[in-house]
Parts: C-alpha cells; structure tokens; sequence
C-alpha cells in the first residue's frame, strides 16, 4: 500500500481520534456523529482545470449555531516543499468556494524538521503590500516526543508514538513498549496502519 493511502486510511479511520489527540480544543466542539467524507476531487477552473486532489476532506457538524458545520482538510506530506504554503492556500480557496462553509487547514508531516506542532503561515504581496494571509496548522509527527504520548488512551497516539523520537527510553524500549501495549482492537488497528 503506498504511504499516502495508508495514512489517508488512518485517518478517515481514526479522524475523532486525531483531532481530539493534536486539537482537543477544536475536537471539543464538533459533532463526530454527523461526520462526511467528501469528495476530495478539486478542479483549478471549469470546465478544463487542472485536477486537485486534497488528502483528506471531511464535513463536520459543530456544537455552535455559526458556523453549523466546518470542512476539516487534512494534508500528509512526506516533507515541507518550496510552495506547499501555496498549495494549501489554493486548496483553501477550492474548498471554501465549492463547500461555503469555514475550512480548518491542517498538514501533517512525516518527516523530521517541521517543528512538531504549530502554525504556518503563507502570504501574498503586490507591490509590498500584504493581499493575502493564510495560517494554516502543522504537525511534525517526528518532532515530536513518543513517551508523551505512550500513555495515552487514544490508539491513534500510540499508533503514531512508533514515528516519534523515542526520548530517553531509546528506539529499542520505545517499540517495545509500543508492541506490549494491552491488546484492544482500536489500538491493534492503530498499530498495524502505522507499523
């Protein structure tokens, strides 16, 4: 299986889980009974755009009246790239105009160097004027620490912990640790995505 559809599968799998693992604050206030995956199919123009295809495009009923529902779009790159601020920001617009309703922008990284959880930023300037900002959310999975998230009872953590820095314990304990985890078929599931 090739890595992006893995982790693309992990995360329509395990979306809940995700943004209650890196965005408790955000997961607070979604409704993840009334969730739908869309269509991630984006086209530049009409009728003969180029094609855009996002990772992951989910539709999701919020707690509040306004906005009643968000679109969540999730990005997994291998690296950070030259232009991905660029392309995030035209995914942005491509799926605001196409689903009116607010996007929450998020890309996940898979490789070191991307400073573990953040914000990103990209702009636009004419003639050295500011057209166009978008802030957009970051996680660095291999920034990130393992023994912060072994405790977790989210399987999506514990998946995950096997691409972290190991910490203290070294790689040896930490997978080791990982793989002794108690049996449980969401954390099973977590671990043979990731593994």
């Amino acid at each position: 299986m090739a890595h992006d559809q893995l982790f693309k599968e992990l995360l329509h799998d395990f979306f809940a889980e995700f943004m209650d693992l890196f965005y408790p604050d955000v997961a607070a206030r979604l409704v993840f009974t009334d969730v739908a995956f869309l269509d991630n199919d984006l086209y530049t123009d009409t009728p003969g755009g180029k094609l855009r295809e996002p990772d992951l495009v989910v539709r999701v009923a919020t707690t509040e009246g306004t906005p009643e529902i968000i679109v969540v779009h999730i990005e997994v790159q291998r690296r950070r790239g030259g232009d991905f601020g660029a392309r995030m920001a035209e995914y942005y617009a491509l799926l605001r105009l196409r689903h009116r309703v607010p996007v929450f922008p998020i890309v996940l990284y898979l490789t070191r160097g991307a400073g573990g959880i953040g914000v990103d930023r990209y702009q636009e300037s004419v003639f050295s004027a500011v057209v166009m900002t978008l802030d957009y959310y970051r996680i660095g999975v291999p920034d990130l620490a393992a023994d912060d998230y072994l405790e977790s009872d989210n399987p999506l953590a514990y998946g995950l912990a096997a691409l972290m820095r190991p910490g203290p314990r070294g790689p040896a304990e930490t997978k080791s640790a990982w793989i002794r985890r108690p049996p449980r078929s969401a954390f099973n599931h977590a671990q043979t995505l990731v593994w």
